[in-house]
């Protein structure tokens, strides 16, 4: 068991959501450039793990650890419209972690730690308000999370 593993473990709302590589992801793993996949130490699907309890919650979507760093990661349309949508998730995300997943929020993270991947193509110009939102909560929508590279 590695030590993200150990980690995920001990976090009840998550506790059997740990996955191998990016298993957690399925079919959105095709978000993931990753440079060695030997260092991808596991990812977890936050938001199939914690649904039946934050039903109503805007849920962040998953965790992915690489070369022993975590990188939380949501996969989301990226429209002016989205950004209310993505404060909100972000904000559900930073609670969980310090009320409910202590052991992950004191895991080290990967820079940049919260990650915005855009489904579809991005539909936020860079001179908009919008825009201007995003960037200022640190999650500039980009097309792919780039693990290593």
């Amino acid at each position: 068991m590695n030590s993200f593993e150990k980690v995920i473990v001990a976090v009840p709302d998550i506790a059997n959501g740990y996955c191998q590589g990016l298993a957690a992801l399925k079919s959105d793993s095709k978000y993931v450039l990753v440079r060695d996949t030997r260092k991808l130490d596991g990812s977890v699907d936050i938001d199939t793990c914690t649904k039946s309890i934050y039903h109503d919650a805007n849920r962040w979507d998953y965790v992915v650890s690489y070369d022993r760093k975590a990188f939380f990661l949501e996969i989301h349309p990226a429209t002016g419209g989205m950004v209310k949508e993505m404060e909100a998730k972000l904000a559900w995300l930073k609670q969980w972690l310090k009320q409910k997943a202590g052991a992950l929020d004191d895991y080290p993270s990967g820079m940049p730690r919260f990650n915005w991947v855009h489904s579809g193509k991005c539909g936020l110009s860079k001179t908009s308000t919008e825009y201007r939102r995003a960037a200022i909560m640190g999650l500039i929508p980009k097309k792919n999370l780039q693990l290593g590279m």
